[in-house]
């Protein structure tokens, strides 16, 4: 992973940069050779191809980090509904309950960041402690007839806040085809190869152009990038409304 960003933020604009100097010393050979260029109305074409490719790959990966979004809203509703409703269960079934609370906020802790849990490791988890908390559920119920309807409300919060957590653990290894990355890298060369080019060519003295393009072309391909790996980029979900779920639990807990 690390060696990625080293390669978006350092090896990729050397990359650029290199196929911008090449297209301008290319076009000084041919000048030396007395070759004439004569432009034929494509090159804006294939700068345009670049842009609707540079643009689609942004928002596919925008939307990845919207579901991502979306999806921490969701855990964060259930879990807001579930801590509230275990404040009026009865004693074994609050403590089991708060239990499997407590539980789960320290594999969140853990989870979905650099140096964290693996996505197998953080599902595994979840559906231990979904598990362990039913099998309690089916013990109780065995002695207590009368609580059907109570443990039929837990499973459905628990099944529930399960599936949105472990959606939103999935949504982690939702990126950018690298199909898609590989042939904006390799497309971006081109046309630096082509600025380059054109730029010495027309003996233009002025290098704003390629440039604006090196500087452009860096930024929103690793910000490609950056989205595609929330768990180590610094375009990162914000965690806040399950954080304040968090809080409001502990204080609950604290106060009981």
């Amino acid at each position: 992973m690390v060696l990625q960003y080293l390669f978006f933020f350092l090896v990729y604009p050397s990359l650029l940069f290199l196929s911008l100097y090449l297209g301008g010393l290319y076009s000084k050979r041919r000048i030396k050779q007395s070759k004439v260029w004569k432009s034929i109305g494509l090159e804006s074409s294939l700068v345009g191809i670049y842009a609707l490719l540079l643009s689609f790959s942004l928002v596919l990966s925008s939307n990845h980090a919207e579901d991502r979004n979306k999806e921490i809203y969701n855990v964060a509703d259930k879990l807001s509904i579930l801590v509230k409703k275990s404040k009026y269960y009865d004693v074994p079934l609050k403590t089991n309950v708060q239990n499997y609370l407590r539980q789960f906020f320290l594999v969140h802790d853990k989870n979905l960041k650099a140096n964290g849990l693996e996505k197998e490791v953080v599902v595994a988890k979840i559906i231990e402690l979904d598990q362990q908390l039913d099998n309690f559920m089916i013990d109780y119920q065995r002695t207590n007839p009368n609580s059907k309807q109570e443990i039929s409300e837990i499973t459905t919060y628990l099944s529930n806040l399960r599936s949105s957590y472990i959606r939103l653990t999935e949504s982690y290894g939702q990126s950018t085809p690298t199909i898609i990355i590989l042939i904006l890298i390799f497309y971006s060369l081109l046309i630096g190869f082509l600025i380059g080019f054109m730029t010495v060519i027309d003996n233009n003295q002025t290098y704003i152009i390629s440039s604006i393009f090196l500087i452009i072309s860096t930024i929103m391909v690793a910000a490609i990038w950056d989205q595609d790996h929330p768990s180590l980029g610094f375009i990162q979900p914000n965690y806040q409304s399950i954080t304040d779920v968090s809080y409001l639990f502990n204080s609950y807990l604290k106060n009981q």
